[in-house]
């Protein structure tokens, strides 16, 4: 059985052994320097080029950030994950990229549809309209579920992208709810990166990856071993 209070014990407590967060914290505290800066700067935002840079920029750091919590996952006894242990080949970066222009085109989509859709009945039949745009948020909710551990298998197991779709969604299935359950758990470290105005968050986005990592590897390791 997976114990969601012990997954979140070990992750904290390998996250802070050998100093284990500072690469984490790092580049999670770099992402969300850029995400506060960027939507202020308008020269910047008026720039298609500059704002296509900072995306491919943001996703960079977010897959190294969450390799570094995979390896983190991963170490055993006293190891140190540092800079050096965070590498992925450029195969398997480009997978990475490929994964999320896919995901957010897909996500794009179907709120764009539906928006659409919606708009359609929204001045003739308000609540039906207004149904079809609480769907749509509802399957792009389902749709970010299913995919929660993709880029952890690509990172993990060099699997292309639709194989990692496919595998993500198995690992999930019968485990939807519980992932549900892990993900609400974090409200409160949410309400405290408020609090702190995001600066609790440099800390917490690991964790919860870490946390993420943890479950990824137990499931594989149950329904693939």
């Amino acid at each position: 059985m997976i114990d969601r209070k012990n997954i979140k014990e070990m992750s904290r407590q390998q996250l802070n052994r050998n100093r284990n967060w500072i690469v984490p914290v790092i580049l999670s505290a770099v992402t969300f320097l850029i995400t506060g800066y960027y939507p202020n700067n308008m020269s910047m935002r008026d720039s298609s080029l500059m704002s296509l840079s900072i995306a491919l920029v943001m996703t960079t750091l977010n897959i190294f950030m969450t390799n570094s919590c995979l390896q983190i996952a991963k170490s055993k006894g006293n190891e140190t994950v540092g800079w050096a242990r965070i590498l992925i080949t450029l195969k398997t970066f480009i997978k990475c990229i490929l994964y999320s222009i896919l995901i957010s085109l897909i996500e794009l989509t179907v709120t764009l549809g539906a928006v659409l859709i919606g708009s359609m009945y929204l001045i003739k039949i308000p609540i039906l309209g207004t149904v079809i745009l609480i769907i749509a948020l509802f399957i792009g909710g389902i749709i970010s579920i299913y995919c929660t551990f993709s880029v952890f298998t690509i990172l993990d197991k060099d699997v292309n992208v639709f194989e990692a779709i496919s595998m993500s969604i198995h690992l999930i299935r019968g485990y939807f709810w519980k992932i549900i359950i892990l993900s609400l758990s974090f409200i409160l470290w949410y309400l405290l990166g408020a609090i702190t105005l995001g600066i609790a968050m440099f800390w917490v986005v690991p964790y919860m990856t870490v946390t993420y990592s943890n479950y990824y590897l137990l499931l594989y390791d149950k329904k693939y071993s």
